[in-house]
């Protein structure tokens, strides 16, 4: 599977974006792969429009959510995929 998440989006908003992919992945008899862009960055939206800058991080919660799904990260925890 890939997926691309929206970027001004929070932590609930990203989690419900991969649920339907997750869903169908369960569906799936062999290995699963998923990859993509998840956007996740240090910052809370209010409306999708204006960032709060310092808040809990998405990527954290989203590698949180991934691993109780039973995924688990090519990346080390904490690993950024830019310079």
């Amino acid at each position: 599977y890939n997926i691309h998440l929206d970027t001004r989006i929070n932590l609930d908003e990203r989690i419900g974006q991969m649920a339907p992919v997750l869903t169908d992945a369960e569906r799936t008899a062999g290995p699963v792969l998923i990859g993509g862009d998840l956007n996740t960055n240090p910052l809370r939206w209010i409306g999708n429009v204006f960032p709060i800058p310092g808040s809990a991080s998405q990527a954290d919660g989203t590698y949180e959510y991934m691993t109780r799904r039973g995924y688990r990260s090519a990346l080390p925890v904490g690993k950024v995929t830019h310079d």
